[in-house]
């Protein structure tokens, strides 16, 4: 066990047999600190114009042509269930389908009609015209 790994498991010790000491001194420097709380609490202002531009960055990177992607950014956070099968977005992974030689977007769908069905379609479509 080396220094670092002793000195976490000390202080989780020392964490439960003093939670109630550790939440008021928590307390206490954040009374005295104000302006490094302010700092904390603006970069959590700014983390969702960051996940925005990130989501953005990761669909053109990706091959994904859009005329108006702020347009496209709203639709796809406010989609709450799945276009094709109709599964709530709290339970699965939201996802933006779009074919890729074109780049056009077809469906914001769940990971499994993504990876599952929309994939058997285009694989089966190619099998049909060869």
């Amino acid at each position: 066990m080396d220094k670092k790994e002793r000195r976490r498991i000390i202080a989780k010790r020392y964490y439960d047999k003093n939670k109630q000491k550790c939440y008021e001194a928590s307390l206490n420097w954040k009374k005295n600190n104000p302006e490094k709380v302010k700092i904390s609490q603006a970069k959590t202002d700014r983390k969702p114009k960051f996940m925005k531009l990130r989501l953005i960055k990761g669909w053109k990177n990706q091959g994904i042509i859009d005329d108006d992607y702020e347009s496209l950014y709203n639709e796809f956070v406010n989609t709450k269930e799945c276009w094709i099968c109709g599964h709530d977005f709290s339970k699965y992974k939201k996802c933006l389908d779009h074919d890729h030689e074109s780049g056009e977007v077809r469906y914001i769908c769940c990971n499994n009609c993504n990876t599952h069905f929309l994939s058997l379609r285009c694989n089966n479509f190619r099998l049909n015209v060869n």
